[in-house]
């Protein structure tokens, strides 16, 4: 795939070929943060509370439809209270997905638009409170399993995360793993910069 292909691709047909995916019922994060090495990988660190995060994970989501035999993966990074928070929030919406169907990018879309509009707390009745407050339907068993895995989502974060030394300010960024290669970390901020390594890395 040519990088003005998935450019054209993320301009005027990803964003449709997403939005259409309600049937599909998968989350972002479908399988464990951490199992037996792959022999490509891309992992992006980001976090909801940056606004230069959002583009390159539509741009994950679109090379994850394009690549089939690279694991790709998001990763919420929290360095405090707040990006704790929106971590938690993250993935209690892809767990959610069981029963409350969203496309990949209206989970991204939904993340988003929850965390810049509420004051988010990491705490279990807060977090209850603020999904029935957007017409979320479950009942308080679900939602418990869902805190309960979410719990385990956090620690596998934060295992990857302590893994890749990197720091708030270097967020958000890009992990390539190529078993023929090694591993290489990208600033995620130059968008079409970022698209050319990737399509290079994992030839």
């Amino acid at each position: 795939m040519t990088i003005n292909k998935i450019l054209n691709s993320l301009t005027f047909g990803v964003f449709l070929s997403l939005s259409t995916l309600t049937q599909a019922n998968q989350p972002i994060i479908d399988e464990p943060l951490i199992q037996k090495e792959s022999s490509k990988e891309v992992i992006l660190f980001f976090s909801l509370a940056c606004n230069s995060c959002y583009y390159p994970g539509v741009l994950i989501q679109s090379l994850k439809l394009s690549m089939p035999s690279v694991r790709f993966l998001k990763v919420p990074v929290f360095y405090g209270d707040k990006w704790r928070a929106e971590a938690r929030l993250y993935f209690l919406l892809n767990l959610s997905s069981e029963n409350y169907i969203l496309s990949d990018l209206n989970k991204i879309k939904s993340s988003y638009s929850i965390s810049q509009m509420n004051t988010l707390v990491d705490d279990k009745e807060a977090m209850f409170t603020l999904l029935k407050k957007y017409g979320m339907k479950f009942t308080a068993l679900e939602f418990s399993r869902w805190w309960s895995d979410s719990e385990l989502m956090m620690l596998s974060a934060q295992d990857i995360i302590n893994e890749s030394g990197l720091l708030s300010h270097q967020i958000p960024s890009v992990r390539v793993y190529n078993k023929g290669k090694g591993v290489t970390y990208y600033d995620a901020r130059d968008f079409e910069a970022l698209l050319k390594q990737l399509l290079e890395d994992l030839k």
